[in-house]
């Protein structure tokens, strides 16, 4: 019999950092690499000059250190096939070749506005495709946001005229731009890629890298003067401007360190994927209503490259339906018709398609009643035992902490304070916010015991205190606690972040 596996719960209340810790491990660690910090403008709007600008403008661009360092980076990012968004499947193959490529974006995008665009700009630049290549075929790169129905995008596939088609397979774009015969843009990102793999995109707006002669500009800047190479536009825009830094080391770092971090994250990311899932707060949010119950449990299978054939992907959607209490005639149902608990067992059944080992739950039955939370906890602790699942499971509901975890984190305005296994937790609890939180709960055989309210309103967590965050409120704060921060310590079997427990 294998062992149960943990689940880890973090309690805390609203702004305390659970949701970040939920939007951080469902991102699979992916850390931003890069800042912009820009004391001219934005590089996206182009109302006024920008670092990047200013560079590609004054700057002589003509070390060839620093010229070699361009052309070995462009190099690079092709052969290691990394781009702004590293969620493609390397592995799928591309379209057959000699298409016209139009790259969309998402909906009231600040980059398109900031251009001098707006979403007729897209249908205005399909126009132009099909005008300058009346007899190619013409391909719609989706953006990766709208592939994931996070965000709604410019082209919907039933309303495209003949001989254009959606590309929303993960396909990896260096795949794509090689086989375009021409590549057509507004202010994508994928548009200097475009640049980098050797086009010449025609922009329909204002992007940063349009005007260096390097692009067919429907929309000239006159303020971008300058002629400049594949090599010099990419030094200003990747190496000169940005600040790069490695979240491993805690440091600054170059350019080609960046790329070392980012190359070994998105390998990461790809063999790891498949195995970390989420399950959702809102039920009523997280199912596309547009799909079948078939084609939600389905989709992580297909996205994963899984299972690939139609007959067996049906049967495994029966089954992970089954699994979770429903029924395989409910396949061809759309979430509207299931009630909030039933939304949320779909939710649970999705996570689980990929058979993952970790499991991250956000809030997951907090938006249900008493008796259905009950239901949704028990199946998923009956998965967990037949599984053997991991679960962070991330609450403010003490008593579903209780129920559902082994070892108890609290967290207080984005920092754990303290971590223990339940049992110890909830019978000595050492932080005074553990103890402040356990206190507010009622308790019948606690009447007339004294009890220490949670005092204050929690910070600005923008702008949080200085030391340790909770001595606003901390009736056990001391000069130290406002100076320094506590380090998370082991103490008596369990670890703290507290000053005053010693």
């Amino acid at each position: 019999m294998k062992p149960e596996a943990p689940v880890i719960a973090i309690d805390g209340p609203s702004a305390s950092g659970k949701g970040t810790v939920a939007a951080r491990v469902a991102a699979a660690l992916r850390t931003p690499l890069g800042l912009l910090i820009d004391p001219l403008g934005v590089h996206f709007d182009a109302s006024q000059p920008s670092l990047i600008e200013h560079l590609a403008n004054t700057h002589p661009l003509d070390d060839t250190t620093l010229l070699a360092r361009a052309r070995d980076g462009i190099a690079r990012l092709q052969a290691l096939d990394l781009s702004k968004y590293n969620i493609h499947d390397p592995d799928l193959p591309a379209p057959p070749p000699g298409y016209v490529l139009l790259i969309d974006q998402t909906r009231n995008d600040a980059s398109i506005r900031h251009s001098g665009a707006s979403a007729a700009t897209f249908q205005t630049m399909l126009a132009h495709a099909r005008a300058d290549h009346p007899t190619a075929r013409i391909l719609i790169k989706t953006h990766p946001e709208t592939r994931l129905n996070l965000r709604p995008g410019h082209f919907d596939a039933a309303a495209l005229p003949p001989g254009v088609t959606l590309c929303t397979d993960p396909v990896s774009p260096w795949k794509l731009l090689e086989g375009a015969i021409a590549v057509y843009t507004v202010s994508s990102q994928m548009g200097f890629e475009a640049i980098l793999a050797g086009h010449r995109p025609r922009v329909f707006g204002q992007p940063f890298y349009a005007g260096w002669g390097l692009t067919t500009d429907e929309q000239p800047i006159p303020r971008r003067r300058r002629t400049l190479t594949r090599a010099q536009l990419f030094a200003a825009a990747m190496i000169l401007a940005p600040t790069w830094f490695d979240p491993c080391r805690n440091r600054l770092c170059t350019f080609e360190e960046a790329v070392d971090q980012l190359e070994a994250d998105t390998r990461a990311l790809r063999e790891i994927r498949p195995y970390l899932q989420m399950i959702f707060q809102d039920p009523y949010a997280s199912l596309n209503p547009r799909w079948t119950v078939e084609a939600i449990i389905g989709e992580p299978l297909k996205e994963h490259g899984l299972i690939k054939d139609a007959a067996e992907l049906e049967a495994r959607v029966a089954e992970l339906l089954q699994s979770v209490g429903l029924s395989a005639l409910d396949m061809p149902k759309y979430p509207h018709q299931f009630s909030g608990g039933q939304r949320q067992r779909i939710s649970i059944a999705r996570a689980l398609a990929t058979a993952p080992e970790f499991l991250v739950c956000d809030e997951p039955t907090s938006a249900l009643d008493v008796s259905v939370q009950a239901q949704v906890l028990n199946i998923m602790k009956e998965l967990q035992r037949e599984r053997g699942l991991t679960y962070l499971f991330i609450s403010h509901n003490l008593a579903v902490v209780r129920h559902v975890s082994d070892q108890v984190g609290v967290m207080y305005l984005g920092r754990l304070v303290e971590l223990a296994d339940k049992h110890t937790l909830f019978a000595h609890p050492q932080h005074p916010y553990t103890r402040m939180l356990l206190d507010a709960i009622p308790k019948m055989h606690d009447t007339g015991r004294a009890r220490t309210p949670v005092q204050g309103e929690v910070p600005n967590p923008l702008n949080p205190p200085s030391g340790c965050s909770f001595h606003p409120r901390c009736p056990q704060a001391t000069d130290v606690c406002k100076r320094e921060r506590p380090a998370l310590r082991d103490f008596k079997g369990i670890k703290i972040a507290c000053h005053a427990v010693v």
